[in-house]
């Protein structure tokens, strides 16, 4: 008989067992599928979470930042980066925002543009008396929110 004919004869077999009969593999296979498919979702959903997490903040489209420091200019700044800005490189031109003649306009007019290094700075007022600072240009964003 045909490699295939055994095959055949054990699925008609099979199929006129009744649930109760038929072998505990069709179960396994469907528990295996089942714990595949909860897997995959639960993957998808912890990748979600971790996206919104507080250690990162959304500037933008697309642009997420992470945590770079204090600076201790003024009343204090928490700096946040684009990871393709160096955390030293963010906290420098935080402090050359602020310590820029030609800033001066932008720090006292809340919407006012500076540019510094190549980054476009604005300063705006949130409330409770904090300031947010953003320079952005191509795909960068450096953010500074002040403490009060």
């Amino acid at each position: 008989m045909c490699r295939f004919g055994n095959a055949d004869a054990r699925l008609r077999q099979r199929s006129r067992m009744s649930p109760s009969e038929k072998p505990r593999e069709e179960g396994k296979d469907l528990s295996v599928k089942l714990f595949i498919v909860v897997v995959a979702v639960l993957l998808v959903v912890a990748s979600m979470a971790a996206a919104d997490g507080r250690a990162y903040t959304h500037g933008g489209p697309g642009l997420t930042t992470r945590p770079c420091g204090y600076l201790s200019v003024g009343k204090g700044w928490r700096v946040h980066a684009t990871r393709n800005v160096g955390c030293v490189s963010a906290r420098k031109l935080v402090r050359s925002f602020f310590s820029a003649p030609r800033c001066l306009a932008a720090q006292r007019h809340p919407g006012t543009a500076c540019t510094v290094g190549g980054y476009r700075c604005i300063e705006r007022a949130l409330p409770d008396d904090v300031g947010l600072v953003r320079c952005a240009r191509a795909g960068r964003l450096v953010a500074a929110w002040s403490n009060h």
